[in-house]
């Protein structure tokens, strides 16, 4: 192990129960921090730089974040598990659109095909088609 960061709580770099884990094209390091309900942003040194989302069924708002995964445009993928429904953000954690998976948990994106590939708890794995180009 070269290092570890973070601690229990739900103050900024602190984590309840974090589930999904992801790096950006400028080695960034996105945490889906679970019982917090956010997204948390840190430096690939592990210092906190910034958090998205809180509880709730609004767009931009989680109940229970799992997986991540995060697109060659720099587009945040998330599984918002309670919510029923995988939302997608740009690079700064804005909110662009969503799409409906009954409680979602992982998510990756095939990047020849750009079919994005997601299971949960309906005992099925699912295949959708990434847009070319999303209006961010």
């Amino acid at each position: 192990m070269i290092s570890t960061f973070g601690s229990e709580g739900n103050e900024n770099g602190q984590f309840n129960d974090p589930r999904g884990i992801a790096i950006n094209s400028k080695g960034n390091i996105f945490v889906s921090d679970n019982e917090n309900n956010r997204i948390q942003i840190f430096s690939s040194e592990g210092e906190f730089i910034s958090t998205f989302g809180s509880k709730g069924g609004d767009d931009g708002q989680f109940v229970n974040p799992y997986g991540l995964f995060i697109d060659s445009n720099d587009h945040i993928f998330v599984c918002d598990y309670e919510n029923d429904r995988i939302q997608i953000f740009d690079s700064e954690g804005k909110y662009i659109t969503k799409f409906d998976l009954l409680n979602p948990t992982q998510i990756t994106i095939d990047s020849k095909t750009q079919k994005i590939i997601a299971c949960g708890d309906n005992n099925e794995v699912s295949i959708f088609y990434q847009k070319e180009k999303q209006n961010e």
